[in-house]
Formats: C-alpha cells, structure tokens, sequence
C-alpha cells in the first residue's frame, strides 16, 4: 500500500508539473507590439487550487486509527468459561479496509467465536454481520483460528476521514482459570498491547458465577485512560470454589509423580542393558585394556604378522575384503617382482595415473592372484594403466574385490569365528514397537483436541506430538547405529566408547522428561504427555539402547579379538616407528604397512625426515613363508617404501593411485581408476492484538 501511495504522489507531482508547463507555455495576450505570458489573479487561482487538490488528496490516503472507546463485557461462569463482548469505536482516516482483532490462545485453549455486530455511531441500531468472502462491506470470517477480520469499506470507495466505526465482538474462552495454590488462578488480558493506536477510554465489567469467591477484592467494574499502543490491561486474581465437583473448563495441572516414575524406571533399565553387554564382552576380553605397542619386537611380528600375506593382513584387521586388500595384492607382486608399476602424469593438470608392466607369464600365477591379474591385463596385455581399464570396463564394470572375496574370507574364519551370541531376554524390536503403540494410543485416551495455528491452518498438536516422537526415535536410531558400530570394531577398553550410548538413552531420558515438567509447570505448553505416553516414551528409548548394544556386540570368538588386539599393537608399532627419524622398518614391509593403512603415515615421515631413494627394491621372496628366518625379515633399510614403489615420497602417490585401481570401475564408466585420493508459551491467557487492515 505505501508503495501504491508514492506512486501516487508521483503521478500528482508530475501533472502539477505539466499543467504548470502549459500556464507557461499556452496562454498568450497581445499587449501591444508585444508577446507576454498571462499573469495575474488567473494564474494564481490556478497554482492555489492545485495546490490544495494535492495537499487534501495526501491527507486523506494517510492511514491512521485510534480506539475512542474499548468496553469490555466479560462473565466467568460456573464451568470456568469467559463469555465475552467487545465494543470498539475506532476513529479511521486513510484508505483502510475494515477492522481486525488477533486473539492470543495458548496452545490448545478452546476457543468459539460467535460474531460481528456493527453499531450505528448516530441511531445507535445494530445489524449482525453474516460470516462470508470479505469482498463486500458488513461481512466478517476468521484466517485461521484466532484473527478475525470484518470490511467496512470497498477499494473504490473514497478513504476514511475520522469515521467513527463500532463494532461488538463476541466470544467463548475456555481455560482462563487454572488450578493453582489449592485454588484457581485467573489471569486473564482484557485487552490487546499488539495494536498501532490508542485507547483513549478503556472500561471493564467483569461478572463471576457465585461459584467463585475471590480470595482478594476484585472490583466489579475498572476502567483506564490514554492506553498506549504495547499497554494492556491485565487481571489477576486468585478463587476458592464453592461449586459442585470441580470446574470442567478450568485447566487442570497434571500431576508430576507419573514423569519422575517413568524417568527412574528408564534409569534402572538403561543401567540393566548396560551391564548386561558388558558382562557378555568381558570373557571376550574387550574390556581389557589395549597391548603396549613397547611389548612388539621382531619375534611378535615372525609370530603374529609375515605367517600371512599382507592381503590376509588387511582382511583380518579390516573384517572385509576391499580395496585396501586388493592394493596390498598389488603392492606384494610388485614387491615380489612379479609386477613393475611406475607413475605417470597426464594431461593439463598433472594427473596421476599408475601403469603396470607385468614380468611373469600367466600361468605362473595362480589362484585369486592370477584370476586378479588377468582381468587387470586383459587380452593377455604386458602392461595396462588405470585409464585402460577405466575404459575397457566402463560398461560390464570390475569388482577386483569380489575376485579376492572367498579365499580371503576362508582366511579370516581360520583364525576367527563368528561369535555365538547369547539370547536376549526381550528383542529390541518388541520394545520399540510398543513403546511406540503407547505413544500412538496415549492423545487418543486424551480425548480433548488439542489445537494450534501453525501458520498455515489449525493443527491438531497430538499429530505434533507423534511426529516429533517418531522423528527423533528415526534420528536416534540413526545416530547411535553408527556410534554403536564403532563400538563394535572397537578392540579394547570398549567401556570407554560405549558408555556414550547408555549416556545418549539417559539423556534423551531426562531431555524429555525435563519438557514434560516445563508442560506442567506452563500448562499452556500444549505437548504434555499423560501417563501412557511417559511409559511409552521410555520403552522406546530402551528399545533403541538394546538395539545400539546389540549392534555394538563383537562379532568374533574370543580367539578372533585376540588375533586383532595382536594386529592393532603391531599397527600402533608402526606407527610409532613412522615418527621416528630412523624408524626400526625394512622397504619390504611396505605391503603390510598398506594393508594396516599406513601409507598416510609412510608419507608424513618422507616430508618429515626426506628418505632417500633407494634405487630399487631388492627383496623378492615370497610374503607369508614361515620357513622365513628373522634375519631376513630384519629392519635393516627403510627409504620410505624403496625404489620398487617410485621410492621415498613417490611410495604415498603409489598407494593413492593403486587404490584406484582396486576401487575397480562401475558399470557405467564411472569408474576410479585415475583417483589420486586414498581408500514459547505464555504463562497468562487473552491479549492479541487488533486495529485495520
């Protein structure tokens, strides 16, 4: 509208502009041999009439309003509802449409409008005002649940003028009067501090049903002069009742005992679940504290470590086949010299692309590392790179994973076994299904609707109250899996990382039942849960906490966390080793520092220490022999991975790019075999707002 109103001006100015031009311009009188303008009283007329269209024109699109009188008529009956009639007598200038009053209903407080009846300023009749479109004058409708709008004036029609408009508004409030200090609390606005104008004269007659008895004197008529816009007028006083039973529209308090009996009894469930997993992990050892990485020598890893290829090495720590395990096959054939692999930069920005030249014939190699490397050569190719393969699979695709899938998977079962797990009392999914039942059943024993405006229409908050619950059980399942299956990887002092998920079920806990005493405690809140939706609450976060546990449980026999908890001290061995200026390492070791996932470290010592090339790696024995002496297996030359993987610095963009190539290509063409990257409530009822639109 204020832009409509400029515009407006605008157009004003220039035809005053215009007609002045033409006053100028046009006229023109003979005075002798002379031509010469008009002047005098006509041109001054002129400019004056002008002049006093565009200042009363201004005047009159200026939109203001001020209450001349607000009456309020209230009765509070014996059931605890507020019968209401408003009378405003709003003086209107400027292009306004009608009246508008906002009511300002707590969550859920019932709420019955009745109707518009406008008042003639000068006869004094009354007309009621059908409920209808707003598009004609003297019809009233509500936008949403709590505005209500009526028209007294069409676009076309000229503005307002200090009108004097009356109107009576009338309507039921439940819920005014709440249960409080072994009596009932009324405080209650009468009128509305969102507004732009004034309220010259404010008065109030306030009836109470004999049921009532104020504990204080409360006047039965009030008044107040000069409200300003943002002041209200606010009653508080406190009832005894001396009715029959109790009052069926007053809002009672719920109790606060079933919250805290929901919340103990969580507790001791969630420290029941939670002893019980750790019990089931002690014999397993998983709450042992982890081996010293000082307790590894050579001896630890003839034993523990070169008995298996570096393949199988990756598997068992990984509990998978993938492609650190196919780069480990890869870095052993190179490391063997059955393979020879170079990198190579191609195109504008340098890309890194590994190429493969293979030294054995076919048939040397058998098993999964000879089905592997034929399809890595395909057509019985010498050499290939990652960007011929990308293109021969782009549309069949390569899973080299899948080719080392079953023999490396008999490997991890031959030194652990998948655990047999001990039953559960009662199955995760049984809770979290009936706590969520309860949950559903619980506003349905409610029968009263609760009902707020959300902005878009009136929303039943029960159909809140259920999403909100469902929403955040689908996030807690979310997150505590994830949490629970890094607890399930994990290898010792487990008590350290899955503390956090009973932690996370005592704090969902206690976040809700912290929310339900606020509902208490603010009545007006609107998502209080009764007793079965508290008891169907808790079993639903204990339904999700056995599932977090049951997830977080080892998967392996006993003999299967040893073997790892063995690996994971030789793992922090070479590591600790990489920080080192001469780490205690052989080159040939590379393959088993990559299948651990090391070559991140392998790289930060060559930027820190700048290994040496070593020309070449010189060992070509086969990995996992047992027959091998310690000797040979001695630390006797670390270079950062040796000249057989680029040497020193080059050994980290080797495994970048042979990861590449194990990620495969998927069908498609969208493979990696270039990649460079490593594997508010309100405690009182009324108020609002009102004025024009």
């Amino acid at each position: 509208m204020v832009g409509v109103l400029r515009r407006g001006e605008a157009e004003r100015s220039i035809g005053y502009a215009e007609e002045r031009s033409e006053l100028q311009a046009t006229p023109k009188i003979a005075s002798g041999n002379r031509i010469c303008p008009a002047r005098g009283p006509m041109r001054a007329l002129l400019l004056a009439t002008s002049l006093w269209c565009l200042i009363s024109t201004e005047a009159l699109a200026q939109r203001t309003l001020h209450w001349q009188e607000l009456a309020v008529s209230a009765r509070l009956d014996a059931e605890g509802r507020l019968h209401v009639v408003e009378r405003h007598a709003v003086v209107m200038s400027g292009d306004w449409n009608g009246g508008e009053r906002f009511f300002n209903l707590n969550m859920g407080q019932p709420f019955r409008f009745l109707g518009v009846r406008r008042i003639d300023p000068d006869t004094g009749m009354v007309r009621d005002l059908p409920r209808g479109s707003l598009s004609t004058v003297d019809t009233w409708n509500l936008r949403g649940r709590a505005l209500v709008r009526w028209r007294s004036r069409l676009p076309e029609d000229p503005p307002f003028a200090e009108t004097v408009l009356i109107h009576e508004l009338t309507y039921e409030l439940d819920e005014v009067v709440r249960a409080r200090d072994g009596g009932f609390l009324l405080d209650h606005d009468f009128a509305f501090p969102d507004r732009v104008g004034s309220i010259e004269r404010f008065g109030l007659e306030l009836t109470l049903d004999p049921a009532w008895k104020p504990r204080a004197t409360l006047p039965h008529q009030m008044e107040a002069q000069a409200l300003a816009p943002g002041e209200s007028f606010p009653v508080t006083a406190l009832f005894d009742y001396r009715g029959p039973g109790s009052p069926s529209r007053a809002l009672a308090v719920p109790a606060q005992w079933p919250v805290w009996l929901t919340w103990l009894l969580g507790v001791v469930g969630t420290v029941w679940l939670y002893r019980r997993f750790l019990e089931g992990e002690r014999p397993l050892g998983r709450l042992a504290p982890p081996l010293s990485h000082r307790e590894v020598d050579e001896a630890w890893l003839e034993t523990d470590l070169f008995p298996w290829l570096p393949e199988q090495v990756g598997a068992i720590w990984d509990q998978k086949v993938g492609p650190p395990e196919v780069a480990a096959v890869l870095a052993r054939l190179v490391a063997e010299g059955k393979l020879e692999s170079r990198i190579e930069k191609r195109g504008w920005f340098g890309r890194k692309v590994m190429v493969l030249d293979r030294k054995v014939p076919l048939a040397e190699l058998d098993g999964y590392v000879g089905r592997l490397v034929r399809k890595l050569f395909f057509d019985k190719r010498r050499t290939v790179d990652s960007d011929a393969l990308r293109e021969h699979y782009k549309k069949r695709g390569l899973n080299p994973a899948a080719i080392l899938q079953s023999s490396l998977t008999r490997a991890i079962g031959s030194v652990s076994k998948r655990r047999r797990m001990p039953p559960l009392p009662v199955k995760p999914w049984v809770l979290i299904l009936a706590g969520f039942a309860l949950v559903l059943i619980d506003p349905l024993l409610r029968t009263k609707r609760v009902v707020a405006d959300l902005g878009d229409g009136v929303t039943d908050v029960r159909v809140v109250w259920i999403l909100l619950v469902g929403l955040f059980a689908a996030l807690g399942a979310i997150f505590g899996g994830l949490l629970a299956r890094r607890v399930e990887v994990h290898l010792a002092s487990v008590q350290r990382l899955a503390i956090w998920l009973p932690v996370m079920a005592l704090g969902a806990l206690s976040s809700f039942g912290l929310l339900q005493l606020f509902a208490r405690h603010n009545v007006y809140f609107g998502l209080t849960a009764g007793p079965v939706g508290l008891a169907g609450v808790t079993l639903l976060t204990l339904g999700l906490l056995a599932f977090w546990l049951k997830l977080a449980r080892a998967q392996l026999d006993k003999r299967g966390i040893e073997v790892r908890r063995r690996l994971a001290a030789i793992r922090a061995w070479f590591a600790h080793e990489l920080r080192q200026k001469e780490p205690r390492l052989d080159d040939a070791w590379f393959p088993y520092l990559l299948a651990l996932g090391l070559a991140g470290p392998v790289e930060r010592w060559f930027r820190a220490f700048g290994g040496a090339d070593s020309g070449g790696l010189a060992g070509s024995g086969a990995f996992g022999s047992t027959t091998a002496s310690a000797g040979s297996r001695s630390a006797t030359s670390w270079t950062g991975g040796g000249g057989a993987f680029g040497g020193g610095g080059a050994t980290a963009s080797w495994a970048a790019t042979a990861a590449g190539i194990a990620s495969g290509v998927s069908r498609g063409g969208s493979g990696s075999g270039s990649s460079s990257s490593s594997g508010g409530s309100s405690s009182s009822t009324g108020g609002g707002g009102g004025g024009g639109w």
